[in-house]
């Protein structure tokens, strides 16, 4: 008996092909009659090979086609949750002004106002250009060194513009992005109780108060409707409000109207009447009657009742014909005896303390007329300012502009944070004009320099974009000098080279 010479199975004699795998098989030697015949002793070699099973060829195919598949896969979900798609994406649609295509990228808080045209609008002509330059390093640097922390991109002047934040898919093998838009704090005060204010699609009811957070805004422009009431009238209020990235705006309604001072009241125990009618108050119960709505023809006067039981009524005014008055406004022709005799008594005093007043209130109108805001030494200080502020940026040196922000102000956090973002970001700011537009007085200790402000900025690519901006800066005095608190922007045009 003999073995196939491939897979080791026995043969028959005289087969010349193997049974089992079909190999040929050698031809048998013809014996030599002419040499003695020896018994051959079995020849030791290999073993022979277990022929392999049906059922091991089909295990190891389908192992070759589910690791085929498997790197597929891989492949196409790499691809699929690569996040330069999304910046890719949102570049398309800023150049090809698809604003629906945008914000499908960016998740905004439902309870925030927004205005989805001037929103887009405003992060395409004002922020894409350096906010893409940096949402691309931030990509970039997650490829070679992931840290799976959330972290946000700020614009040129170092307010938040967006959170990013990581999701990671698949049991983490896979990581994408998503991009949260950041809203401003409106801080909105409203002079009469339960005004009622529209801002887009938002409504608030504000009680009189100082300044409170009201609502959440993103940037865009947005139609501001008032109205209120109270015991004098019915007001209204409209107003344009335009919103850039910041932190935190405020916004003071103004309804306008006719206020006046109480300072002088003889009879606090005096009805208050309106347009002929009992208001139910007394004169006691204000400080000042207003404001009155700007076309009110409403009149006024009060009634008194004396020790005797005389009832007395005193001359009715309308608030808006008004001049300059001195005095109560709320006189009664019939005054008792008593109070006659005290007055002429204290006349010739009251004359001698009219005289001194008449001194005091020329003291005061002097003074008055003298503001102690030097509009020059403002404008100098943003400039100053702002050739400190290229050298801040460039070297990425907050120290170079700290002394002309005012501590812990707005303009000294969002500066202080947006420089120290900077830190290894290749950019360049090359800054050829900054001139003074007008400088406003906003009270004493406060004052508003407006700006425009030319510069060539360089990403890291070496791209080039030209900016022509024009800005508020909010100023107040600090000792000698004038320190920056806030600022805003107003316009901005730029053009890439």
């Amino acid at each position: 008996m003999k073995h196939c010479i491939e897979c080791g199975q026995k043969l028959r004699d005289g087969l010349r092909f193997c049974t089992e795998c079909g190999t040929k098989q050698p031809a048998a030697a013809k014996p030599d009659v002419n040499q003695q015949t020896h018994p051959v002793p079995p020849t030791v070699g290999k073993p022979p090979k277990k022929p392999m099973s049906k059922r091991a060829k089909t295990l190891i195919g389908i192992a070759a086609g589910i690791c085929v598949a498997l790197f597929g896969t891989h492949q196409f979900l790499s691809s699929h949750f690569d996040p330069m798609k999304q910046l890719q994406s949102m570049d398309k649609a800023v150049s090809e002004q698809n604003m629906d295509e945008f914000l499908s990228h960016i998740s905004f808080d439902k309870s925030a106002a927004l205005d989805k045209e001037g929103y887009f609008e405003y992060i395409l002509e004002d922020e894409w250009d350096y906010v893409r330059a940096d949402y691309f390093d931030f990509i970039e640097e997650q490829k070679e060194n992931p840290t799976g922390m959330t972290d946000k991109l700020y614009n040129l002047s170092g307010n938040t513009l967006f959170t990013i934040k990581q999701s990671p898919k698949l049991l983490g093998l896979y990581t994408t992005y998503s991009l949260e838009a950041a809203p401003a704090k409106l801080h909105i005060s409203a002079p009469i109780d339960n005004t009622e204010l529209e801002i887009g699609d938002l409504t608030q009811t504000l009680k009189k108060s100082d300044t409170t957070e009201v609502a959440k805004i993103y940037p865009g422009s947005y139609d501001l409707l008032g109205k209120a009431e109270n015991l004098f009238g019915e007001f209204a209020y409209e107003d344009t409000l335009t919103i850039g990235a910041s932190e935190e705006y405020n916004l003071d309604v103004d309804f306008g109207g006719k206020t006046i001072t109480l300072s002088d009241i003889k009879y606090p125990d005096a009805a208050l009447f309106l347009d002929g009618k009992d208001s139910g108050k007394k004169l006691g119960d204000f400080e000042y009657l207003g404001p009155f709505p700007e076309d009110s023809d409403m009149e006024v006067h009060a009634v008194w009742k004396n020790t005797d039981g005389k009832v007395m009524k005193s001359e009715p005014f309308k608030p808006h014909e008004l001049g300059v008055w001195y005095g109560s406004l709320f006189s009664f022709d019939d005054i008792v005896a008593e109070e006659e005799l005290e007055q002429d008594e204290e006349s010739e005093k009251d004359n001698d303390e009219e005289k001194e007043n008449d001194t005091d209130d020329e003291e005061e109108t002097k003074t008055a007329s003298s503001s102690p805001i030097d509009h020059d030494a403002a404008g100098d200080a943003v400039l100053g300012f702002r050739e400190a502020y290229e050298g801040a940026v460039n070297t990425k040196d907050f120290s170079l502009i700290e002394s002309y922000l005012e501590k812990d102000s707005d303009a000294d956090k969002e500066l202080s944070k947006y420089i120290d973002e900077l830190e290894n970001k290749a950019y360049h700011h090359d800054f050829t004009s900054n001139k003074i537009l007008e400088v406003e007085e906003v009270d004493d200790h406060t004052v508003k320099v407006k700006t425009n402000e030319q510069f060539t900025f360089t990403n890291h690519l070496d791209e080039q974009t030209e900016y022509d901006r024009e800005k508020f800066y909010t100023l107040t005095i600090s000792g000698d000098s004038y320190k920056i608190t806030k600022i805003d922007y107003v316009e901005t045009n730029k053009e890439k080279q």
